[in-house]
């Protein structure tokens, strides 16, 4: 995954190198705004994480293709969970906080470049679009080495099945990575947690000021239960809304407009997606909040700072982690000459802003069928004492598990060290494994 380099010279072809993966207006995005490519790019594999988090006791656990790439990325984009000791002239040792991620070069050292300029830990990889297509590739058709061999002529009807394939189209999957069937619960998920990422990078970075374009929202204004009036640097979220709607929302709102110019039934699942978007980006602005610091002598708040600030994208991934349970199957009705989604049982209540909605049933996710977007149970470590999901019945649909003994490395014997660090001894214990047959 190549970053989008703001100065670099050739920005405008590595916007054609993301064409396979993206759609027109999605490359003239990037195009016209190459400085928030590494943005969406960092939306896209957080979201994933945070995903991958929130289902990891499920059957379904948001897996992927890519692993091992986007583990790689995230190693690169993502600070260090503790602060790295630097030795002081008094021979002391001093816990310094991350102002910048760390970056890998091309020979696996560290970098003093900006997060702009960094470089794939092996090959490019292509953008992480919110749909792009995952199936595994086909084996292609190999003539044999004969003189006298022609290769069959392809009619019309192949050759446009060949090209829609070619763009992406790819039966029961969606989203970056993640492997999931279309139109279920799961890809609703996807969806939101894919667009409020990107719309979360987009504003945090205006925010902290990584980025020329953009900055924060000084218009916002309050005043607090104790009567301070404050006006400060504010997340700019209608910013990064903004931007996550004309990227994220590209493909489905332009299949829906063709689709609306022919005059044909408009996509359900299109619909799905652009409402499932937009419910990812309404929770983030419906769950902003007022921070404030005090200044003053010994803590006497006499001056206070506040802001409007976005909330953690762990709390956003917990709040559809609570949508998702909730979903409501919905289908798509003609009213008013419009088409809107309509709840699938006549007296189920209409969907919200910010509900998640699905018009397919997920399978069972037990078994491998790639083609129904499931990677099956097969291998994944389960709860022995658990009655839950992540309980070894439930997990392994009843195939029964396999027993063993592991040896893991964990850190013991923490102490913490004026000032300030902490420092641990790494300790060996024998675990316990139940594995899934």
């Amino acid at each position: 995954m190549a970053s989008v380099a703001v100065t670099a010279p050739d920005s405008s072809q590595k916007c054609e190198n993301f064409r396979p993966s993206l759609v027109r207006q999605q490359v003239r995005f990037c195009k016209d705004n190459p400085a928030f490519m590494d943005s969406v790019k960092r939306g896209a594999i957080f979201a994933i994480d945070e995903c991958q988090f929130q289902f990891r006791t499920r059957r379904w656990n948001c897996s992927t293709l890519n692993d091992d790439a986007i583990n790689a990325f995230k190693k690169a984009f993502k600070p260090k969970n503790s602060p790295e000791p630097v030795v002081m002239s008094n021979k002391t040792e001093r816990a310094v906080p991350i102002t910048s991620r760390p970056e890998l070069d091309p020979t696996g050292g560290r970098s003093g470049e900006s997060i702009g300029a960094l470089s794939p830990p092996a090959g490019p990889l292509p953008v992480p679009s919110p749909y792009q297509n995952t199936s595994p590739a086909r084996p292609q058709h190999v003539p044999p080495a004969h003189p006298q061999y022609t290769r069959p002529r392809r009619g019309k009807k192949s050759r446009k099945k060949r090209k829609r394939n070619k763009k992406g189209g790819g039966s029961g999957m969606v989203g970056p990575y993640p492997i999931v069937p279309q139109g279920t619960r799961e890809a609703a998920f996807v969806h939101a947690i894919s667009s409020a990422g990107v719309a979360h990078a987009i504003t945090r970075r205006c925010s902290s000021g990584e980025l020329d374009d953009c900055g924060c929202d000084r218009s916002v204004r309050g005043v607090t239960q104790q009567g301070f009036q404050w006006s400060g640097c504010s997340d700019n979220i209608a910013y990064g809304v903004s931007l996550s709607k004309r990227f994220v929302d590209a493909r489905d709102r332009k299949l829906v407009t063709r689709k609306k110019k022919a005059g044909r039934r408009v996509s359900s699942r299109a619909l799905m997606n652009l409402h499932n978007n937009e419910a990812g980006r309404k929770l983030i602005e419906d769950n902003m909040r007022v921070e404030c610091k005090c200044h003053g002598v010994s803590g006497s708040c006499e001056l206070k700072t506040c802001w409007k600030a976005m909330p953690t994208f762990r709390e956003i991934g917990e709040i559809l982690k609570v949508k998702f349970d909730e979903a409501k199957q919905v289908q798509v009705k003609e009213v008013s000459g419009r088409a809107e989604l309509e709840p699938s049982q006549q007296y189920f209540q209409k969907p919200t802003e910010v509900d998640l909605v699905y018009v397919t049933s997920s399978p069972e996710y037990c078994d491998y069928d790639i083609n129904r977007g499931s990677l099956g149970t097969q291998g994944r470590r389960c709860n022995k004492t658990s009655r839950g999901m992540d309980g070894c019945d439930l997990l392994c649909c009843s195939r029964g598990y396999t027993t063993s003994q592991e040896r893991v490395k964990e850190r013991c014997s923490c102490k913490f060290h004026w000032c300030c660090y902490v420092k641990c001894r790494t300790c060996i214990r024998d675990v316990t494994v139940h594995t899934c047959k």
